[in-house]
């Protein structure tokens, strides 16, 4: 990798930052590839800058509105918190109720796993009601949802004990799982 090459692109992002009022959602690093979602706020258009280490190019692909989350698979899947959809290249995925937002995505071989909570929850961290929604990529169906009481907005959400292709970490994830109650 052209590590000057890669720090000029860093600067174009952070450059934008400054004019455009932008901000960095979701960065996933695969072996070859590093993928950045990227909104700018004035305009509700969303971005995601691809790239590739081995041919040292980099590639914007348009996505429109905000979007939160990749998954980086056979197709490149963002998490639409505007749409409240998940959407590929070529498909889309409703995630959710008419009323609420949708933030932070997890993806397995067989699952989207999805951060669900209240619109009326703003600013997001405010306290209420949200849920984990589980959707089988196969049917494009939500097949289970979790409520969390009182946990307010959900942020992030990562798959721990196999491959997850929103955050390209291996399985088993390498730390011990405690749980706190």
């Amino acid at each position: 990798m052209d590590t000057e090459t890669w720090s000029d692109q860093c600067w174009r992002v952070s450059e934008l930052a400054d004019e455009e009022k932008i901000h960095i959602n979701a960065i996933n690093i695969t072996e070859d590839r590093i993928y950045v979602s990227i909104n700018v706020i004035e305009t509700t258009q969303g971005y995601v800058y691809v790239y590739d280490h081995s041919m040292n190019k980099l590639e914007t692909l348009t996505t429109g509105y905000y979007c939160h989350s990749i998954s980086v698979e056979d197709d490149i899947y963002v998490l639409h918190s505007s749409r409240r959809e998940i959407l590929g290249q070529k498909s889309k995925i409703s995630v959710s109720k008419k009323d609420h937002s949708v933030r932070g995505m997890a993806s397995t071989k067989d699952y989207f796993i999805v951060g669900r909570f209240p619109s009326k929850i703003w600013p997001p961290y405010a306290s209420g009601d949200s849920e984990i929604v589980t959707i089988c990529k196969k049917t494009k169906k939500v097949v289970d949802v979790l409520p969390l009481q009182g946990t307010g907005s959900i942020n992030d959400l990562r798959v721990i004990d196999e491959y997850d292709f929103c955050h390209s970490n291996p399985a088993p994830f390498p730390c011990k799982v405690v749980k706190v109650f």
